[in-house]
């Protein structure tokens, strides 16, 4: 997964990821961890996740996927994790999806 290559950890004293920043002001906060809505709901290595939780952001407000990318099929695939503010628990593989469609446009 591409978007996994890409994250590298902040300075916290507790584990977190650097956002991934695309046009338009547009930012992934992708977490996992101890503390955040992944699987395992542990801290290890990035590649041992399953499921993370993922923020959508346009400069410092949340918005949700139909927001970003016209891409009708990873809009559906991330509805159902939305709670209006972060996505919990979404599996990688929509992850990755989101994070193409992102770089394409």
């Amino acid at each position: 997964m591409e978007f996994l290559r890409l994250l590298t950890k902040t300075d916290e004293s507790f584990q977190s990821f650097e956002h991934l920043r695309y046009g338009n002001g547009i930012s992934l906060s992708i977490q996992a961890g101890w503390a955040y809505y992944c699987h395992p709901r542990i801290d290890t290595d990035k590649e041992d996740y399953r499921s993370m939780e993922l923020a959508i952001k346009i400069g410092s407000q949340f918005v949700s996927a139909k927001d970003v990318t016209s891409d009708e099929e990873v809009v559906a695939s991330l509805e159902r994790y939305y709670d209006g503010s972060v996505h919990g628990f979404v599996p990688i593989e929509i992850i990755e999806s989101l994070h193409q469609a992102l770089k394409r446009q």
